[in-house]
């Protein structure tokens, strides 16, 4: 079984946690970065490794707050993966949580889920 990665967030990073045991993937709180491709690497590391084995059922938990336009691109292509590597023997389901009264991330949420090819919840949390 591959190492499980736990990156903490802070005020303008996300905090991002990958278990390969659980076959789920968090990433939640704020992603005003500049340079998100170097913030994301240790994910999409980890998610090349784990897609070789996954479990049964992988779940993603998105519960963002604030997306920048890198930190957007890098879910993006994190989605665009998602959908390469589902098939009838790895499933995956998406999770994306936003708070009610949040517009932009309610709005995001939406357009990723038209463009999933993946089961996807859009869940509003009070």
């Amino acid at each position: 079984m591959i190492e499980n990665v736990q990156i903490k967030g802070s005020a303008k990073t996300p905090e991002i946690i990958a278990d390969s045991g659980e076959g789920e993937i968090s990433i939640s709180g704020y992603a005003s970065l500049k340079h998100s491709v170097d913030y994301f690497a240790p994910l999409n590391e980890w998610l090349t490794e784990y897609f070789q084995q996954p479990q049964k059922l992988t779940r993603f938990n998105f519960r963002l707050k604030y997306l920048s336009t890198s930190a957007s691109l890098c879910i993006t292509n994190i989605m665009n993966r998602i959908s390469q590597d589902f098939s009838k023997d790895n499933k995956i389901v998406i999770f994306w949580y936003t708070n009610v009264n949040d517009e932009d991330m309610y709005e995001e949420g939406n357009d990723y889920k038209d463009q999933a090819k993946v089961p996807f919840h859009l869940v509003i949390e009070d």
